[in-house]
């Protein structure tokens, strides 16, 4: 709390009159004081339900109360307390209550139009599930994989049958473990695209591994004469007519020498 001075303090606690005591005052820079502590002279008082203010705004009344219930007393007796207080309160007012009670009394059922809601669960922006973007930049099974792989850097560093054992052990269970995840995982995206073609397909191009190698150079053969053969059905159909030439020409007693070269 903070004042121009030690009287406007006490002014500012004094309309709820709560009885404490101003302690520690402490000058700053710009004439400023701080209550930097308030000291509660009567710590198992019975609860403070005074210091009832009201105004009238625009044709309505309002009405603010100071509201303290000490540690030491009792739940059952403060709302006891409360219950018998607000009995005695037009209903006619917009009432305020201010302070602390140390205390729950509000639930998510509350229907008392408070100027603040305390619920922050049904005020909050709900953010569950809300990332649309990859984040995950390692593997799911980091921590197990990278287990399986010291294990097997122990085996070669110190073999021992024990080692070796517990290492395969291991290994098989997280390779099992790894291939259900698999299977189930490409199982529910076929399952939630079977709609789509399009991602149907990426979903079963990426379970079968097929990859695209842009930019690698493929295989090619070359014939006696230089010709080179880069497309898949002519080297298949290339290779097979060689050696089913070598074949028959072998049985007829007279090899040639092709001279094949594979790049």
């Amino acid at each position: 709390m903070v004042g121009k001075n030690k009287e406007e303090v006490q002014r500012l606690i004094n309309p709820c009159e709560i009885n404490v005591e101003i302690r520690n005052i402490k000058e700053t820079k710009k004439g400023n004081i701080v209550l930097q502590e308030i000291e509660r002279l009567k710590k198992s008082a019975e609860s403070k339900l005074k210091g009832r203010l009201t105004f009238e705004r625009d044709g309505v009344l309002y009405g603010i109360t100071c509201v303290y219930r000490p540690p030491p007393i009792s739940k059952k007796d403060f709302t006891h307390d409360l219950h018998t207080y607000l009995k005695h309160i037009s209903s006619g007012n917009i009432e305020i209550f201010l302070g602390d009670i140390n205390i729950n009394i509000l639930d998510n059922k509350d229907t008392l139009g408070l100027a603040v809601e305390t619920n922050r669960n049904n005020n909050c922006q709900k953010s569950i599930n809300s990332i649309k973007n990859k984040t995950m930049d390692k593997q799911w099974n980091y921590f197990f994989s990278e287990k399986r792989d010291k294990m097997n850097k122990r085996l070669l560093a110190h073999f021992s049958l024990s080692l070796e054992n517990q290492y395969k052990d291991y290994r098989n269970k997280l390779n099992k473990l790894i291939r259900k995840q698999k299977n189930n995982y490409y199982r529910m995206q076929m399952e939630k695209n079977k709609n789509n073609m399009k991602k149907l397909y990426d979903v079963i191009k990426d379970a079968t591994y097929e990859k695209s190698y842009k930019g690698q150079s493929y295989i090619s053969i070359n014939d006696n004469d230089g010709n080179q053969f880069t497309d898949s059905i002519e080297m298949v159909n290339f290779f097979v007519m060689n050696i089913l030439l070598m074949w028959v020409l072998t049985w007829s007693g007279q090899f040639p020498l092709l001279n094949l070269s594979v790049n």
